[in-house]
């Protein structure tokens, strides 16, 4: 959610009625979400000013009123991940090549990450697609960015978590797409489309426990009431 009171962003009230403006990627998540059982009434999504898009209120909210629901189905995980047929296949694949030391649960989502962005039928397709096609994250910089951090602690950082993704890609994950061309496509996991998995998870990546239903919990009946204790006996 961008916010509305950055300076640059978005300060006008917006007619109750106003349809969103987006990109047809975000479009297609959003109709996903929907289709999931998500609700955002009272929001409206249009460019945020910065590059992206933003989610603005219609109308006045108060404190504690809900802004928007997301299933739980639609929480992407390392489970979810590892669980997938891709997923399997990828985690014995790297039990076979003795590279299991790859085979993270974070790597594995990152291959599915990787791979569900170029293929529709993927369940996730959708909303890994919706995402930026570039990331701010200092290890997708280009080398004459880079080398601006050579010998401070952040460009040692930088160095070794690029090497990693290399390593994890030549060693492991870049093989993948010839031994199991049926669900991983050409190309689908370059170096470069792996450091763009690490930079999407590491940015919006939260705790699974925040992905608890508190808005099905808060919408449920209440429970009825407890029976009235007994009158006081006279006797």
């Amino acid at each position: 959610m961008s916010s509305a009171t950055r300076q640059g962003a978005r300060k006008r009230p917006l007619d109750a009625d106003e349809p969103d403006e987006v990109p047809d990627n975000v479009r297609a998540m959003l109709d996903w979400v929907r289709e999931e059982g998500g609700t955002w009434d009272g929001l409206r999504f249009a460019p945020d000013g910065y590059g992206g898009t933003g989610g603005f209120a219609r109308t006045a909210r108060r404190k504690g009123d809900a802004l928007a629901f997301i299933p739980r189905s639609c929480v992407l995980t390392a489970a979810e991940a590892s669980a997938s047929s891709l997923g399997k296949m990828a985690r014995a694949a790297a039990a076979r090549w003795g590279v299991t030391k790859y085979a993270t649960p974070e790597c594995i989502l990152w291959i599915y990450m990787c791979v569900a962005r170029v293929t529709p039928s993927m369940r996730w397709h959708a909303y890994v697609a919706s995402l930026p096609a570039t990331c701010p994250d200092p290890t997708n910089w280009a080398e004459a960015e880079r080398a601006q951090f050579t010998g401070t602690p952040i460009g040692v950082s930088i160095d070794e978590a690029r090497a990693a993704i290399v390593a994890c890609h030549d060693r492991f994950a870049g093989l993948l797409s010839a031994h199991a061309p049926e669900l991983v496509p050409s190309g689908a996991l370059s170096v470069e489309a792996l450091l763009w998995a690490r930079s999407m998870f590491t940015s919006r990546a939260f705790p699974i426990d925040l992905a608890t239903d508190l808005a099905a919990a808060a919408r449920a009946p209440a429970p009825p009431a407890p029976p009235a204790p007994p009158a006081p006996s006279s006797d």
